[in-house]
């Protein structure tokens, strides 16, 4: 049973503008990958846009149609220094959301055991209030809020390995987690600090979250180390049904959008470490969703490995 993999058919109404980072050669170039072999074999789905009932259930009311009301019908708005509308980019987060969402049904129907959601605008920064960090919907907590409404998943994972902190899930997580003791997420997280957006403070951590803060110029040696020694433990006493990936690859060492200095081989090594951990305590179950990532070639490299990891080791 090979991985699917799952690409909007929005990731490119989605328009940023002139030089910003996060743009729609990000899901072209994967797009490209996935016609070379061994990919080009790989089941691939288009997506469905997310329910309005599914995205509340991550987001406010009042943001939801927030946003819809800010889209603009031609010229793009900037809601932050970073984060843009355009005409299409509502369209283009209802999708990336949605793609989450079919992966879950895909797995929990026995479909697969491994999807890779090829999506954007990323959606770790977007808190239940706010667009921020590039992200309007927080597509990994609309998921994750999916597969408990739909399916009862007790335990859901979120490992977070983009160079940044996933401000937005930790914070949906959190408030999930004071009114769903049956059906917790844990979220993990490793990033850069001080950088954006400057939280994910270890001394929050509890038994469902584990923040690991790395210097800005962090390489392979203390990425593993704060796997090895605090996220991996967590997670193993955490004995997940589900785990969910926030693969952002910007950390690489090409990505100038950090000054961290990880290798491509890095990205093999925490996929195939998270896919024993799926086999030991969750039947392989992996959802990985696209974040972070914004040199084309790095990115595209990071994925590769990412993907061929994902699909070792399933178990029958």
């Amino acid at each position: 049973m090979k991985p699917i993999l799952y690409l909007s058919k929005y990731n490119h109404t989605h328009d940023t503008g002139q030089n910003h980072p996060e743009n729609q050669e990000r899901t072209k170039v994967l797009e490209e990958l996935f016609v070379e072999p061994p990919f080009h074999n790989w089941p691939q789905k288009l997506s469905l846009p997310a329910t309005e009932d599914q995205v509340k259930r991550a987001h406010d009311n009042d943001y939801f149609y927030g946003l819809l009301h800010y889209t603009p019908d031609r010229e793009l708005v900037a809601i932050d220094g970073d984060t843009i509308l355009s005409n299409g980019s509502f369209d283009a987060a209802l999708h990336a959301a949605g793609t989450v969402c079919c992966a879950l049904d895909d797995i929990f129907s026995h479909e697969t055991k491994r999807a890779f959601c090829c999506v954007r605008p990323p959606g770790h920064h977007a808190e239940p209030d706010m667009a921020m960090g590039f992200c309007l919907l927080n597509n990994v907590m609309i998921g994750a809020k999916h597969a408990i409404e739909t399916y009862k998943v007790g335990r859901i994972a979120i490992i977070d390995f983009d160079v940044h902190h996933g401000n937005g899930t930790e914070r949906i997580a959190h408030f999930h987690n004071k009114e769903n003791e049956d059906h917790p997420i844990f979220y993990a997280s490793t990033h850069a600090y001080p950088l954006y957006p400057m939280t994910g403070d270890p001394n929050d951590n509890n038994d469902y979250l584990c923040n690991v803060q790395l210097d800005e110029d962090f390489g392979s040696e203390a990425f593993r180390k704060a796997y090895i020694e605090e996220v991996f433990p967590a997670l193993e006493a955490y004995q997940p049904d589900l785990i969910m990936i926030s693969a952002g690859f910007d950390a690489h060492r090409k990505d100038k959008i950090s000054g961290a200095y990880l290798e491509t081989e890095d990205y093999r090594w925490i996929t195939k470490e998270l896919v024993s951990l799926a086999n030991k305590h969750c039947s392989g179950r992996i959802c990985s969703v696209l974040e972070g990532g914004y040199e084309l070639s790095s990115l595209k490299e990071s994925v590769r490995v990412h993907l061929e990891e994902l699909a070792e080791d399933e178990p029958s």
